[in-house]
């Protein structure tokens, strides 16, 4: 009824229809088919729906009906072409729903569906099945397609529709649907199922389940993947669970199927990507857990090290089943695994200019073996137009690295980065100025992915935590150049050496020094340029001075600092770091020690007729026992030979201190004298010079002085100062008395009469000398005269019992009238009271003797020590023998005689320096003087006698104790040249071992300097020599070698071209240890002593004649080399004998050889050869071929003509 109202159609069509007829309705539009009806033939009662063969044909329509494409089968309603056929059939009661119920059982779930009647299992559509949980909002869910087909053997009244996983699991991600029968009703649209007469469902709305079984299954981990750039583990379940009770802790990540403690690592925390039910689970580990796992290095790098295990606590289902445990022995292997990609970044930094430290904080573990320190830079400002910056070089080591991958680094700055930070006035010195640059090197993650760059264009990153310098430095090293006048001190950081107070620095001898082993410096200066941690001290002129008076930093041993409180401070700021003191009892011992080297030299001299003494100042302080004054020469004038001039002899020394910029010489009376007496030298300011030689004195670093040219007195005192006795000695035995005074005395003005001996300062006991006692003619001006007492005075004094026998009664006064000094001014009267004690009485009697001997064949010197002074003047050489052996017989021996004897060593060792021949002769030994054991000396009775006039007993032999062996070279001190008997004579500085001589070292040269080879010979040949030991050895040349030599036009023509040189290899000295003779080079030729000229004609020896050769040859030879080109063939005759008439041709010309030499070459002219040719008799054979020359057919080497021959010669 409700369709025939609204189309317009009866009441009785209609019912025709139901009855089974067919109407057909073409004129219907589509118009008319509004949605309303639509809606309300779908409510009604019966089904309008016919079966198979009824249908609607409609004009084409824009838009079916949700509704009705939704509810009503296909072959009822459908897109026609022409209008609406409408064809309807027998009609059937509705299909409806007559129960529900819902089973999950074993991860699966089943709706069971009981129907009014038999359902078609092929009709099924079940994504018109909805499921609810009829709440307001409620949740509802619609099957999908997965959840299941049916063929037409399930048709039943019962329908089973086994509910998909991916369904199953949706409807479980609905936290309140269908978790009970409460939560789970069903809804089904008409479509989604029809009858076995192809009737449709009635619609169902929210049917409350009959039945509900509640999920029982445990969820189960299927696989899962990880994402090391996100930090994500993706877990996927067996079905839904629910991420709200996700528990990180319950997870373990490890690195094979069987966890190991060093191969796992226990989550802590962090939470899921999203809070949901679903199968999917995504776990993101926290920043902790992710940087642990980065730096397990054998945990999580690829697939075949990444491997998960989570206990039944790690999650649940929707319905609240724990998750299936998977066991740490059998770990799941990843499914999918993502690198790391992100780059590391440096998200924070921290400086700690105390402990060197800079700390560097990363957003992720990085690995620390791809550090690179020298990729930082650090900045001033930030921005600033002025920078100030500084690269890192390196580090000192990673002392604070707990592991290879760290996000962290503790970076221990080197040394020398900590100091070049520090030294930079406005870097980092606080932390307004201290920013970070980096570039992508700095370092790598664990994926080996590069930093993020903290780059230049961009602002640098300010340090976070800055830790100013706190650290008191310290004085590391110092070193102390004395030659350079310069200190380094060497300080644990950088400096400002601008507050350097160089009066807290005290240089010390020792580590505890007191204040005369040790300086304060005072007018040194420092350096001015800070942010250095090595400070210079510029020694002034008066500090080094000061140091080398006190013997203060003279060496290695004797250089220590001690520093004062505060004496310099650091580059912190504020300033507050100050260097600590180093106190005396810990001074510091210099590192590096340069010695001074410079030479002292004599700033300025005074001298000092009154005193007798030199004040020398020197530029450097001394060593007063290194003063020789026997170095000091006096001289009137600068230069010139006209001056006068003195070598001091000796002197004593004094200064004020062991070392000392100046220095006092007494010159000694014998000086002393010599000044005085000379009318030139040392007369006033003008005459007053002095000079020094080298290594006369010593600075304090025992560096010598050079050679000191004559120079000006800078000051002169004049004498002023009257001579005294001081001192006298008696030999009564000779009545010879030395009188010694504190001046110069002249001898000439001496009176015996002024003069009396007493046996006491103050006595009666005396003897006035007289007239009788004069001066020793020996005796000159001087300190001391010698007189000899008159026999009258002698008499008297030994007629005294008690005077003069000891020098406990030997006393002397002397009157002013005594003597004058050498200006004629008297002496000092010693009146009686005031007497001068006898210094000696002479009165010895004990024999002098042999204690060793020593023998040095260097030098040639025989040394005789003895026990007492001798009296040089009575010593007989001839009573001393050396020989080879301490026994009987003696094979080799040597008397002493016509040696040069001296005397040394305090008068008891006697010197003999062998002459020339008995040198030679014992170098000549070969057992004798060789060595230790083959030198022996026997010395005779009375072979000296001491100054008593008491004999040196005999000494039947002794051993001589030090041997020094001949190292001396020999030398060539002369050589003759004959050239007539080519022999060569060469003298020696020593005997020479005639066996060892070699004449083919010998070069016979033009001139002394030899640069042409041309003008030089070296012979070829032994020679014949004198092998004999001796001075002289006698060579005579080859033959070759001399005709050689003659052959050079001017070599050894003269004296004046005959020079010889020689190599070390020429000849050897008698020494055990033979010595080379001293070589002589071509640039040093030694000149001919004695030269003799060839005067021996030469002769011809032979010839020989070849007429066969082309040109015919005629060949000369001759005893010596003859000139070549003085050779006249036309003074040449060839002969058919030497018979009377004898058949001759004198030849005419011919070339000639053009070498000097013994043999000359004659090319014979054709001519010549013609001529010969013709005759019959001569030159036919060797027996009628004869010649004769005239004498000036050649001439030898020194111009001397041929020896003629004849026709009978």
């Amino acid at each position: 009824r409700v369709i025939a109202a609204a189309i317009g159609i009866a009441q009785r069509e209609l019912s025709d229809c139901q009855a089974g007829g067919v109407h057909e309705f073409t004129e219907l539009q589509h118009q008319n088919l509004t949605g309303h009806v639509q809606v309300e033939v779908l409510q009604l009662r019966w089904s309008a729906v016919c079966f198979e063969g009824c249908h609607v044909h409609a004009a084409p329509i824009r838009q079916v009906n949700d509704r009705i494409s939704s509810h009503v089968p296909h072959q009822v309603v459908r897109e026609c072409k022409h209008g609406i056929e409408l064809r309807c059939c027998q009609l059937r009661q509705p299909l409806d729903v007559v129960q529900v119920s819902l089973i999950q059982r074993d991860g699966t779930a089943v709706l069971t569906l009981t129907f009014s009647e038999t359902v078609s299992a092929a009709s099924l559509n079940v994504s018109g099945i909805v499921l609810q949980d009829g709440r307001s909002p409620e949740s509802s869910y619609r099957l999908t397609a997965a959840s299941g087909t049916a063929t037409a053997s399930d048709n039943s009244t019962v329908f089973l529709v086994n509910i998909s996983s991916v369904d199953l699991n949706a409807i479980k991600a609905m936290p309140s649907l269908s978790t009970s029968n409460a939560t789970t009703q069903l809804s089904m649209s008409p479509g989604s199922l029809a009858d076995m007469f192809d009737n449709s469902l009635l619609p169902v709305d929210h049917k409350q389940v009959d039945a509900y079984t509640a999920d029982t299954t445990d969820p189960e981990l299927l696989y899962y993947n990880v994402d090391l750039s996100l930090g994500h583990v993706e877990l996927v379940f067996s079905e839904t669970v629910n991420s709200a009770l996700t528990s990180l802790a319950h997870f373990t990540l490890q690195n094979a199927p069987m966890a190991v403690a060093a191969g796992r690592l226990d989550l802590t925390s962090g939470n899921v990507l999203r809070i949901e039910y679903s199968t999917n689970v995504t776990l993101v580990l926290s920043e902790s857990d992710l940087n642990r796992l980065k730096q397990m290095t054998t945990l999580y790098t690829n697939t075949s090290d990444s491997y998960l295990s989570l206990t039944t606590a790690a999650i649940t289902d929707s319905a609240g089943n724990p998750v299936i445990p998977v066991a740490s022995i059998s770990g799941r292997a990843v499914n999918e695994y993502t690198f790391d990609t992100v780059p590391p970044r440096l998200v924070g930094w921290s400086l700690d200019l105390t402990t060197g430290d800079l700390f560097l904080q990363f957003s992720e573990t990085v690995d620390i073996s791809s550090f690179r320190a020298a990729t930082i830079t650090l900045v001033n400002s930030n921005p600033s137009t002025d920078i100030v910056s500084y690269n890192l070089t390196g580090y000192s080591g990673l002392v604070s690295f707990q592991r290879v991958n760290i996000t962290s680094v503790t970076l221990p700055l080197s040394l020398a980065d900590l100091n070049a930070i520090k030294a930079m006035d406005n870097l980092c010195h606080k932390r307004g100025s201290c920013y970070l640059l980096a570039t992508n090197k700095l370092i790598k993650d664990i994926q080996g992915v590069v930093n993020q760059p903290q780059a230049s264009g961009a602002p640098g990153l300010v340090v976070g935590k800055f830790t100013t310098d706190s650290t008191v430095p310290t004085l590391l090293t110092f070193s102390f150049d004395l030659n350079a006048d310069r200190m380094v001190l060497t300080f644990s950081e950088p400096m400002r050496a601008s507050d350097l107070s160089i009066n807290l620095l005290t240089l010390q001898a020792a580590a505890t020094a007191n204040a005369t082993n040790s300086y304060t410096l005072t007018t040194s200066t420092g350096p001015v340029v800070d942010g250095l941690d090595k400070v210079t001290v510029a020694l002034s002129v008066a500090d080094s001075q000061a140091l080398k008076i006190r013997s203060v930093a003279t060496s290695n041993v004797t250089t220590y600092l001690a520093i004062g409180t505060n004496a310099i401070s650091d580059m912190s700021f504020p300033r507050a770091s100050a260097l600590a003191a180093i106190v005396n009892g810990s001074a510091r011992l210099v590192k590096t020690y340069t010695a001074d080297s410079k030479p002292p030299s004599i700033t300025a001299f005074t001298y000092s007729h009154d005193r007798d003494e030199i004040t020398l100042t020197f530029s450097e302080p001394v060593k007063r026992s290194s003063l020789n004054a026997s170095s000091i020469s006096l001289h009137s004038a600068a230069l010139g030979s006209a001056s006068s001039n003195l070598t001091l002899t000796g002197g004593n020394v004094t200064a004020s201190t062991l070392i000392s910029l100046t220095a006092v010489i007494k010159l000694n009376a014998a000086d002393i004298q010599k000044v005085k007496l000379s009318t030139q030298l040392l007369r006033n300011l003008t005459t007053s010079f002095l000079s020094m030689a080298a290594g006369g004195v010593r600075d304090a670093s025992n560096v010598a002085i050079v050679a000191v040219a004559p120079f000006a007195a800078s000051r002169y005192i004049s004498d002023a100062t009257r001579a005294q006795l001081t001192g006298w000695q008696l030999d009564i035995s000779t009545g010879a008395a030395n009188l010694t005074f504190s001046d110069i005395v002249r001898a000439s003005t001496f009176s015996a009469l002024a003069f009396t001996v007493q046996d006491a300062k103050q006595s009666s006991n005396s003897v006035t000398l007289t007239a009788a006692t004069k001066v020793d003619s020996t005796s000159a001006d001087g300190y001391v005269l010698r007189i000899t007492l008159g026999a009258a005075d002698l008499f008297s004094i030994k007629s005294k019992p008690g005077l003069a026998r000891t020098t406990a009664n030997a006393f002397l006064t002397v009157g002013a009238s005594g003597v004058d000094d050498v200006y004629n001014v008297d002496v000092l009267a010693v009146t009686n009271g005031n007497a001068i004690q006898a210094s000696s009485i002479r009165a010895d009697a004990v024999n002098p003797t042999l204690l060793r001997f020593d023998l040095d064949m260097n030098t040639g010197t025989l040394v005789l020590s003895y026990s007492d002074t001798l009296n040089i003047s009575t010593f007989d050489q001839t009573k001393v023998t050396l020989q080879n052996t301490n026994t009987t017989p003696v094979a080799s021996s040597m008397q002493l005689r016509n040696g040069t004897v001296t005397l040394s060593g305090v008068g008891r060792v006697v010197n003999v320096v062998l002459s020339a021949g008995q040198f030679n002769f014992l170098a000549s030994q070969q057992s004798l003087a060789t060595g230790v054991v083959t030198s022996f000396v026997k010395v005779a009775a009375s072979s000296v006698l001491d100054l008593s006039g008491n004999a040196a007993p005999a000494v039947a032999v002794l051993q001589v104790r030090n041997f020094t062996d001949d190292a001396k070279k020999p030398k060539l001190q002369a050589y003759a040249l004959d050239m007539d008997s080519g022999v060569l004579s060469l003298t020696f500085s020593e005997t020479v071992r005639g066996l060892s001589f070699n004449a083919r070292q010998l070069t016979i040269q033009h001139q002394a300097n030899s640069v042409s080879a041309a003008l030089r010979y070296t012979l070829k040949q032994a020679g014949t020599v004198s092998n004999v030991n001796a001075t002289v050895i006698n060579v005579t040349m080859a033959a070759s070698d001399l005709n050689s030599v003659k052959a050079i036009t001017l070599l050894a023509k003269a004296a004046g071209s005959a020079f010889l040189s020689f190599t070390a290899n020429t000849i050897e000295d008698m020494s055990a240890k033979p010595n080379g003779i001293a070589a002589v080079s071509v640039t040093q030729g030694t000149a001919v002593t004695n030269y003799t000229a060839d005067t021996q004609d030469p002769q011809l020896t032979n010839f020989t004649l070849n007429l066969n050769s082309n040109p015919a040859v005629l060949v000369l030879t001759f005893d010596e080399a003859v000139q070549a080109s003085s050779l006249d063939v036309k003074e040449l005759t060839l002969l058919e004998s030497r018979a009377a008439g004898a058949q001759s041709y004198p030849l005419t010309g011919g070339t000639k050889s053009t070498a000097n030499g013994v043999t000359l070459t004659v090319n014979i002219t054709s001519a010549d050869l013609l001529g010969i040719q013709r005759l019959n008799r001569t030159a036919v054979a060797g027996s009628n071929t004869f010649l004769t020359a005239t004498a000036n057919a050649v001439l030898d080497m020194f111009g001397r003509k041929l020896t003629a021959l004849t026709a009978t010669t």
